[in-house]
């Protein structure tokens, strides 16, 4: 008897008749015939939302990493191909947009499947077109005809939509969708879907939520010490730390006694124990681009080989057959070599750094089997599919662009849900190296907490203002915008945020009461506080100025010391320029040998001087000459550093602080014999007050909605002539309308002013890059100081760009970045032809950045091209039509599909 036949006897007769008429029609569905075609049986949560796309619904589901959500948007690829009508695929990145093109390729055949990104156009009518968002989006304010026949739009990786840059694109498209399209949200675990799911019932009708909490794959948690790896969590109690664990760091078996210090597990040690328990393929995680490139040295240095001599000859075959179109300069570039002796022992890394086709070559071979461990930085995480048996996540820290921080909780479980191949494993495993600065008790907090909201980065850009007002009025706009999922969180929060203000104004009354005295201290606080804020901002000033002054004082040829990441480090001064926005920017050769580019922002205090070792014999830009510079530094003999400058003083701001100091100590309170009484009141009236003003300023803030931010934005396009005071489109509007990069209103203004009207098609590829690219933190860009058209027109866009900056703040718009000329040379060299070799070597990045930002800086000629027509500027539009063509060469050009 079958387990539903026996279900069947349990039921009553009238409950089997149901059950029975519920499976005849569910076998008639078309979910019945789509999973028929499949080699697997459809889990509940799956037959559930794709009942929901094949009755007409919109549909949101939250499911985690690996559990094979995507195969409702393959049902909705499989409605579409057989009633007769198109669907678009959208990703957040170009290499899903890849892969699922691949995948959906090779079920309906290349003629039925199309493919649109900023690199590649195939087959854009074909009824699956594959596409990134942002060309949905752009589609959608050109009212393309290719959406006529829309009927589903299928939203991969929605939880992207709290990505700063790629996020507002999909509230965009989800608003500007026409309603009777179906849209199929597919988003990884979330603890607010009900939320995010009543916006797109509020927005676009009817959309069924539907959340699994359930691996396919079970997730067991480890911890590594040494070479031994235990279980993370209790046997009994998940929310508490293994006893084992403390026993095996030295801690004794409770958390309070401080764990014995023990050297790191080595890379080498990590991966004998995965291969020994029998763990591998494994994604480690590394949260630094060199260190993913240095561990796969160290393996190769030690002589690990993880393969069989049968799959080394496979991998070598993939390798060199995917990497035929690189030449042999191109080889040299690269490191393939190191790459290609790595892949055959099994070994890899993977990184936005890595080149494009090593990249595509790595994940081939992952999902083949024939790749054992991969060296990755988070970037693998976001997507792509590389399942493995085990994760192992070197570090809990990481640098967030400003600071070290640990992971999230969401962070962890994105990365740990890779490990657990589903038809392959039992389960997966998660494994986190001992690492004696974080308390394991964090561990197992980060590794059972599952809270991942979703919150909306949607913000009016430029670019949407024109956009919407070319074809709706201002209130219509505002209409649009405040129906976005940032305006809606919004207005569901306000409500709690108003109850907590209520009742902060009333304790502060019952404070003050309590204050109430003849000798007036809530007078006496305001005046303390008036100078303990004027003492504050005296020594934020004085500090800021003493550090500006001291860089200024700077020559070449200084040794200096200063405090970097919580060390001391020793430098020499090798140059030295004057930015506007950043002061006096130095380039130092540090006690390694290495450069560093830094401004007074970051140095935590003032650089002292230790001596003075001239000017190099040769130039600084050479591994030899840094190497002889390195030496010198470590000879100078520890002291203690002198003081570049004195400490600057400002004897009006002393003169008045000398004044209050003295009415505060002849105030009455300061002699009230209830003075302790008063300061222990005083201290929590402050203190609610405190939070009062925040969350005072945090409701104003929300109140105003995103239709005041639209204003402003408005109100500085009036100003600078793209809209008239009607809010009609001038003819700079409409060139506006054809740019929606990150730095769209720099691009069309510099258009505008005719900057690049005199630029050739090379250096007009070299001085896009600035509108574009962002220098890493390690990176150093050298002091541009070119001559003719091309150096008149970089600091013409300089000036241009701190000009709007200006003008932003006026309007109290949040500034757009810093423009940054560092790729700027290297552009140029390989707009003119020079090798590959040469542009890395000018630029300092890895041929990854390198192909990265180049495609990037062809999206942006891209975008002049179009604005320059929309202005009539032929010219213009066929030079960076030829700027482009320049730069898509060779390595650049390379594609998979």
């Amino acid at each position: 008897m079958t387990d539903q036949s026996y279900d069947d006897v349990e039921l009553s007769p009238a409950e089997r008749y149901a059950a029975s008429r519920k499976r005849a029609e569910f076998d008639r569905s078309a979910v019945a015939a789509y999973q028929r075609t499949l080699s697997f049986e459809l889990d509940d949560f799956q037959k559930e939302a794709c009942q929901a796309v094949e009755d007409g619904k919109g549909v949101l589901v939250a499911a985690p990493t690996g559990a094979g959500k995507t195969v409702v948007g393959e049902f909705a690829a499989y409605q579409a191909i057989h009633e007769g009508v198109r669907l678009m695929y959208t990703t957040p990145i170009k290499a899903l947009s890849n892969q699922k093109y691949n995948d959906f390729a090779k079920v309906w055949g290349a003629e039925n499947v199309g493919i649109l990104t900023g690199d590649v156009s195939i087959n854009g009518d074909a009824p699956i077109v594959v596409m990134t968002t942002e060309v949905l989006r752009n589609m959608l304010y050109q009212d393309s005809r290719d959406l006529a026949d829309v009927r589903f739009v299928v939203m991969d990786e929605v939880h992207y939509l709290a990505d700063r840059f790629r996020g507002p694109v999909w509230e965009e498209c989800m608003i500007l969708l026409p309603e009777r399209v179906q849209v199929i949200s597919l988003s990884a675990t979330v603890s607010n879907a009900e939320e995010f799911g009543a916006w797109l019932s509020e927005l676009r009708g009817h959309t069924e939520v539907i959340v699994s909490e359930h691996r396919p794959v079970p997730l067991t948690q480890h911890i590594m010490v040494g070479r031994r790896m235990f279980d993370l969590t209790h046997p009994r109690d998940p929310l508490k730390v293994n006893p084992e664990v403390y026993q095996a760091i030295g801690g004794g078996a409770g958390r309070g006694r401080q764990p014995r210090r023990r050297p790191r597990t080595s890379r080498l040690d990590v991966v004998a124990t995965l291969e020994e328990a029998g763990l591998l393929p494994a994604i480690v995680f590394v949260f630094s681009r060199a260190g993913c490139q240095q561990a796969v040295e160290e393996l190769l240095a030690a002589g690990v080989v993880l393969t069989t001599r049968r799959e080394a000859d496979v991998i070598g075959e993939i390798v060199e057959r995917t990497c035929m179109d690189l030449s042999a300069e191109d080889r040299a570039a690269v490191g393939y070599e190191t790459f290609y002796h790595a892949a055959t022992r099994g070994i890899a890394a993977h990184h936005a750094g890595l080149l494009p086709i090593f990249k595509e070559c790595v994940e081939q071979l992952f999902v083949a089997g024939l790749i054992r461990v991969v060296y990755a930085t988070e970037t693998l995480a976001l997507g792509i599919n590389m399942p493995a048996r085990s994760v192992v996540i070197e570090g809990l820290i990481k640098w967030d662009g400003s600071d070290h921080v640990m992971l999230t909780p969401g962070q962890y479980t994105q990365l740990t849900g890779r490990a657990g191949r589903r038809g392959i494993d039992i389960e997966g495993h998660a494994i986190v190296v001992y690492d004696p600065r974080i308390n394991v008790d964090a561990i197992v907090g980060l590794a059972s907490k599952r809270t991942y909201p979703l919150n909306s980065a949607f913000r009016p850009t430029y670019s949407m203002a024109v956009n919407l007002l070319s074809w709706l009025t201002v209130a219509q706009a505002e209409g649009i915008l405040e129906s976005s999922f940032a305006q809606f969180q919004v207005d569901r929060s306000v409500g709690g945020l108003a109850r907590r203000i209520r009742k902060e104004r009333q304790a502060l009354q019952g404070y003050e009461k309590a204050l109430d005295c003849d000798c007036a201290f809530v007078d006496y606080l305001t005046l303390r506080d008036r100078i303990s804020a004027l003492e504050k901002s005296t020594r934020k000033k004085n500090r800021a100025l003493h550090k500006q002054l001291a860089l200024d004082n700077l020559a070449v040829g200084d040794a200096i010391e200063y405090r970097f990441a919580r060390r001391t480090h020793r430098a020499v001064v090798v140059d030295t320029r004057h930015s506007g926005a950043q002061g006096t920017v130095l380039t130092l050769v540090d006690s390694t040998g290495k450069l560093r580019t830094m401004t007074g922002h970051d140095f935590l205090q003032v650089p002292t001087t230790i001596g003075f070792l001239g000017s190099a014999s040769g130039s600084w830009k050479t591994p030899k000459v840094r190497k002889q510079l390195a030496a010198k530094l470590g000879k100078i003999s520890t002291r203690k550093g002198e003081a570049i400058v004195a400490k600057p003083r400002d004897e009006e701001v002393e003169d008045e602080l000398a004044a209050l100091r003295a009415v505060l100590t002849s105030h009455r309170a300061h002699h009230c014999p209830r003075r302790s009484d008063h300061e222990r009141w005083a201290a929590r009236w402050r203190d609610v007050r405190k939070s009062l003003r925040a969350n005072e300023t945090k409701l104003a803030e929300k109140t105003e909605g995103l239709g005041i931010a639209f204003r402003r934005i408005c109100a500085y396009l009036i100003e600078l002539g793209y809209l008239d005071e009607d809010f009609s489109l001038t003819a700079k509007g409409d060139m506006l309308r054809q740019v929606t990069a990150e730095t769209d209103l720099l691009i069309t203004e510099i258009l505008s002013r005719g900057v690049l009207d005199e630029l050739s098609a090379v250096d007009l590829a070299a001085a896009a890059t600035m509108f574009v690219f962002v220098s890493r933190g390690e990176d150093v860009r050298d002091p541009l100081h070119l001559k003719g058209d091309l150096g008149r027109a970089i600091d013409q866009i300089r000036y241009v760009s701190e000009d709007l900056r200006q003008g932003e703040e006026r309007h109290r718009i949040a500034p757009m970045r810093v423009v940054d000329d560092g790729l700027v040379t290297a552009m140029r060299d390989w707009a003119r032809g020079l090798h590959l070799n040469r542009a890395l070597q000018t630029s300092g990045i890895t041929a990854g950045d390198f192909v990265r930002w180049t495609k990037q800086t062809a999206d942006v000629l891209d975008h002049i091209v179009a604005a320059a027509r929309a202005a009539g500027n032929e010219d213009l539009a066929e030079r960076g039509k030829a700027a482009r063509d320049l730069i898509y060469r060779g390595i650049v050009a390379w594609s998979t599909i």
